[in-house]
């Protein structure tokens, strides 16, 4: 029986991936290359000094590993920046109502949150009360984060759901034997129980219904 949720928090709870590409973006132009989107899509779900790297070869720049940390760390800072201006908009339909009346039918709820800065969205959007636990993960979660997330919520991982975005966050999550739900991206529904667009008009007990295939 599932008793809890688990939500990554890109493209699931908001979309921040704008954000962080314009950060990206920013580093590679001071760096005197051009960041091509399809390039960023092979990269955005992998650590961010590892994709930074890649881009940078891309563009034939090159850097000293340490360079490489300083350049991440100032990604890190133009992404905060970016984030204060920050809307209600880019939240995602339905989540606050979605997880509310999740919450007031018993569902424990937990939130993988990747990277440090989505912190500070989650103060501009009023959204840290919607969780019961708020655990780090890496840029892009592992299988353990996902165990590990049900262990923080008292739960068996086959008591868990994971609601999640990228094809590569949904076979991690059926690597750790959990169900999962895709939000958005279709690609991410070929590992994942059950698909959704977005959270509008969805009801806690009938979509996990539908997601262990009832």
């Amino acid at each position: 029986m599932i008793k809890g949720l688990i939500f990554q928090f890109d493209g699931v709870i908001a979309d921040i991936s704008g954000f962080r590409f314009s950060a990206f973006e920013r580093i590679c132009e001071e760096k005197g290359c051009r960041l091509d989107a399809n390039d960023y899509e092979l990269v955005k779900a992998m650590p961010s000094e590892r994709a930074l790297g890649l881009l940078l070869d891309i563009g034939n720049v090159s850097c000293s590993e340490r360079e490489l940390k300083d350049l991440c760390k100032r990604k890190d800072q133009y992404f905060k920046e970016a984030l204060a201006e920050i809307s209600t908009n880019a939240l995602t339909s339905g989540i606050r109502e979605f997880i509310r009346q999740a919450r007031e039918d018993g569902y424990i709820t937990a939130l993988l949150v990747y990277e440090d800065c989505a912190y500070t969205v989650m103060e501009s959007l009023h959204i840290a009360s919607l969780f019961d636990r708020i655990l780090p993960s890496c840029d892009e979660p592992q299988t353990d984060a996902f165990v590990k997330a049900a262990d923080a919520l008292d739960l068996q991982k086959q008591e868990c759901v994971a609601f999640v975005s990228s094809s590569a966050a949904a076979a991690m999550v059926r690597a750790a034997d959990l169900r999962c739900v895709a939000v958005g991206q279709s690609e991410a529904s070929f590992y994942s129980d059950y698909h959704i667009r977005d959270f509008r008009n969805q009801n806690a007990g009938i979509l996990i219904r539908k997601a262990e295939g009832e």
